[in-house]
């Protein structure tokens, strides 16, 4: 199986890999993503990857520490791949989260 994750799973499992991280001190509901991200990397024995439009997003990070962070951790620890994707298929994926998040809606 390949596992894909996006910008916001990236910087969970990049906070959680932080040397000074302490989720105890943390709000804990991101806590509990950090740590379910770093615990998914650690275990699941697959290799994560990320996707074009993800590598287009911490690019844009503007703080260039914390964009020089996110390109070594990809470098590293993740595959880049352009996986040939049905445009309706994503298309409908999008619509079925995007429900999930009425604020987030375009």
């Amino acid at each position: 199986m390949n596992i894909a994750i996006d910008s916001n799973a990236l910087t969970y499992l990049l906070e959680a890999m932080e040397p000074a991280y302490d989720p105890s001190n943390d709000d804990f509901a991101l806590a509990c993503e950090r740590l379910a991200m770093i615990r998914s990397y650690l275990y699941a024995e697959q290799c994560f990857y990320i996707l074009p439009q993800v590598e287009a997003e911490y690019r844009r990070i503007r703080h260039e520490d914390w964009r020089t962070a996110h390109e070594e951790l990809v470098g590293a620890l993740l595959l880049e791949t352009d996986w040939p994707l049905d445009s309706n298929t994503v298309a409908c994926r999008k619509a079925e989260f995007l429900n999930l998040h009425p604020e987030e809606k375009e």
